[in-house]
């Protein structure tokens, strides 16, 4: 699927990427004097940090690509342990899924297509359309336990939808935090520029919206509207957050509001028949898992790796961003609280933040309260006819809380 310009084949920075993990001999694009003809602004030499892409280039990066794969991969094999896991029974609704968003975001800007697809190719764990998928069959099977459980093609483009709102958030996180990574690789603002970023990331809202409004469900449009207000609320309570209730509210707005409302969408668009106490017990289900989430995701940032999490650690503190972990460590040493309120603007004030930090017992609470939402979670699911989506969504929800990255 190259192109061949005056004998040389060249490459968007996606597909350098994407051939370089194939094993595929890349040529670079020194010697090509028409890079524009090919790809238009798209061009190897605009769209990679005006750089020619050489195969050193491509193997380093395709090498932490691979990495970083193998690094999800591990999650889910250390937790299942030969046991099934949830993602083998969505596996080929992920694969469509992938597929359909290709077509939901192409475009004919061929460098708004290359930058839109760029972290879809990168190793997620897509872990909310597999809560998607496998919710959906759960509820199917409770409903008509004697048929064969089915997705219907509404919750499956929700699936789509969920997933390009979050895309979307990732790309606009990653300008404001100014951040260099994003899963082991150059993130799209260090890659492609902040401008072409943000217009990539509302680009993707505005392809999420126009799905929305094909599912022609008024309920399901509301409730994921609201999701993408919620994002904006988060990050703007993210600015001046400092005590547990803001934290909490803060959390929800940024991380939970999506996974909730995902999940609330997700039975309505179910059989005509499914009763509203199965919708608010599939909204409990994705508050506390989306809760627990961010919270361990908060955990992470001081007792991850730089490896695993695929950027720095401690990062949100360095960012000025206060978490549980911190906030919790306060009640404990009360000069921490002083250092946080003063927004850590005095030399030194960092590191003593990080020892404090790490002498508490914040790191521990915190994943005490994310063990809380994750049962809360568990326990909403009660309702459901046993099953082995029923089942996995069980497990699912206790990786959430024992994984790595």
């Amino acid at each position: 699927k190259t192109k061949t310009c005056s004998g040389a084949m060249l490459l968007s920075s996606r597909q350098y990427l994407l051939h370089a993990t194939r094993n595929t001999v890349l040529h670079g694009v020194k010697n090509c004097s028409q890079p524009k003809r090919c790809y238009g602004n798209a061009s190897p030499l605009s769209s990679f940090n005006k750089a020619s892409i050489t195969l050193d280039k491509a193997k380093t990066l395709a090498n932490k690509l691979e990495k970083s794969a193998t690094l999800n991969e591990r999650d889910v094999k250390r937790f299942f342990n030969g046991k099934p896991s949830p993602f083998a029974l969505v596996e080929d609704d992920l694969s469509l899924l992938n597929k359909n968003i290709r077509k939901h975001i192409r475009t004919d800007f061929p460098l708004l297509t290359t930058v839109a697809q760029y972290y879809f190719d990168l190793s997620g764990k897509r872990i909310r359309p597999v809560v998607t998928f496998l919710l959906s069959r759960a509820i199917s099977r409770h409903i008509n336990p004697n048929n064969k459980t089915e997705i219907n093609w509404k919750q499956h483009q929700l699936a789509e939808i969920i997933e390009m709102i979050h895309t979307a958030s990732l790309i606009h996180d990653d300008v404001l935090d100014e951040a260099t990574t994003r899963r082991n690789m150059p993130s799209a603002n260090i890659t492609y520029g902040n401008k072409v970023s943000i217009l990539v990331g509302d680009y993707l809202l505005g392809r999420a919206s126009i799905a929305l409004s094909e599912l022609e469900d008024f309920s399901v449009t509301k409730l994921m509207s609201r999701v993408i207000s919620d994002l904006i609320e988060g990050e703007f309570m993210q600015l001046d957050c400092n005590n547990f209730d803001s934290y909490i509210q803060k959390t929800y707005y940024k991380t939970a509001s999506l996974i909730a409302n995902g999940c609330r969408s997700t039975a309505i668009l179910g059989d005509s028949q499914v009763p509203s106490e199965l919708v608010d017990c599939a909204t409990t289900y994705g508050n506390g898992f989306g809760l627990a989430f961010q919270l361990y995701d908060d955990v992470l940032d001081f007792a991850g790796t730089e490896e695993a999490l695929g950027k720095p650690v401690g990062n949100d503190l360095k960012l000025g961003i206060i978490t549980a972990p911190a906030l919790y460590a306060a009640e404990e040493f009360p000069e921490l609280a002083n250092i946080l309120q003063r927004k850590m603007s005095e030399e030194g004030d960092l590191e003593k933040a990080f020892d404090y930090i790490n002498r508490s017992s914040g790191i521990e609470r915190t994943k005490k309260l994310a063990r809380e939402e994750i049962d809360k979670a568990k326990k909403a699911l009660d309702i459901l006819v046993d099953s082995e989506e029923k089942t996995a969504l069980l497990a699912i929800a206790e990786l959430v809380i024992n994984r790595e990255k």
